[in-house]
Order: structure tokens, then sequence, then C-alpha cells
């Protein structure tokens, strides 16, 4: 499918910028005897602004559990540098402008993300369904931005149980392929020591996530 929005917004200095968004996605399905299936999803988004500023918020992509790799929570995944190190903002407090604090990027104005999903029958007649899948992500600010350690990977497993017969009550744990950095010294914007990701999430949803 494609999707593209004309957006009229406030920019960062306050000023009003027109931004135009864009979002490809499709899907794939084979079917083997019409028990088992295997789904692909693929999606690519970008932005553009007259001004060249970054989209306002609440447009902005995001990855992580049902907007994209599941086994990182709702929003949860950054944006990454060459290195792998999450990339940060610097934060002017609203207070004491002098004062500057540091936070991961967890968004983006394009984003990369795809799924393979086998999909298969655990009690068909009590309509139970499981699932095993691969996902993958990644954010930045311009598709050009992307490279390698951009992506993050995730395998993972669930169940389904179709409302009858119809609507999937889905149930999925994600298990996290390399674990990075979860946050930053919000003081000096440094990974020292930094914590790390946790190893995977629940997500839980209604209907497929595609």
């Amino acid at each position: 499918g494609t999707r593209l929005t004309y957006i009229n917004a406030l920019n960062e200095t306050g000023a009003r910028d027109n931004f135009v968004k864009l979002d490809l996605s499709f899907q794939g399905y084979l079917s083997f005897r019409r028990i088992v299936t295997l789904g692909v999803m693929g999606r690519m988004g970008t932005s553009w602004s007259v001004a060249g500023d970054r989209l306002p918020e609440n447009h902005r992509f995001r990855l992580g559990g049902t907007s994209g790799v599941r086994g990182f929570p709702a929003g949860g995944v950054a944006q990454y540098r060459p290195s792998g190190l999450p990339r940060t903002w610097a934060v002017q407090d609203d207070g004491d402008p002098a004062v500057t604090s540091y936070k991961l990027v967890r968004d983006g104005d394009s984003v990369v993300n795809g799924t393979v999903e086998l999909r298969f029958p655990i009690l068909r007649k009590q309509d139970f369904y499981g699932t095993i899948f691969v996902d993958v992500g990644g954010l930045s600010e311009s598709i050009g931005d992307l490279h390698g350690n951009s992506l993050r990977f995730s395998v993972g497993t669930g169940i389904r149980y179709l409302v009858g017969g119809q609507f999937p009550l889905r149930l999925d744990y994600g298990f996290v392929l390399d674990r990075r950095c979860a946050s930053v010294d919000a003081q000096t914007g440094e990974f020292t020591g930094c914590e790390k990701e946790n190893i995977g999430a629940l997500d839980f949803g209604l209907l497929y996530t595609f």
C-alpha cells in the first residue's frame, strides 16, 4: 500500500512549515495446503519539508512492539551511529538554558522494517494457531542515513486465538538478537557502563500485525 500525507505544522523554531510524508508497504502470503501460511511484509517510509526541518514529533516514525520489530517495547528502537551506539539528542532545560541533558533518539524522519512470519495450527478445531517470526527494522533522519548498524533484528514465537473463528487475539514474545545500550548518561551523553536492553518483550494485540 501507499500512503502520502501532507502536513502543515509548526517546526522546531515555532514557525509553520510544510511536510510531505510517504509510507510504502507490501504484504505477500504463500499457503501450503491451506494449513501453513508463510507471510512476508516490507515497509519504507520517509519525509521531506520545504525548510528542511524534522517532522513534528507526533508524526515521526517509531519502531518497537506492534509498530514493528517485536521484542522491543513500543517506540523502543533508537537511531544508531555507524559504531552501533545510539544517537542522542542534546536537550536544553526550559527553566535554565545553560543546563543540557541527553536522551536517546527513539524516532526518525525515515524508517525501514520487515517481517517474515510462519503461521500454523496448534488446535485447529479450537481456533488456536501458532507463529514463528523474524523482524527487522531501522530508523534514521533520511533514507540515505541508513547503514548496517541502523538495523535491529528479533526472532520470536506467538499464539493466536480466533474469536468467532475470524478475529485473532495475538500474544507474541520476541527476543532481541543484538542487545545494545538502552540508556545514556543524562549529564554527559556518554555510554560508559551503559544499561543493556532487555532480552525481549511480550506483545499483545487484536488482529494480525500484517
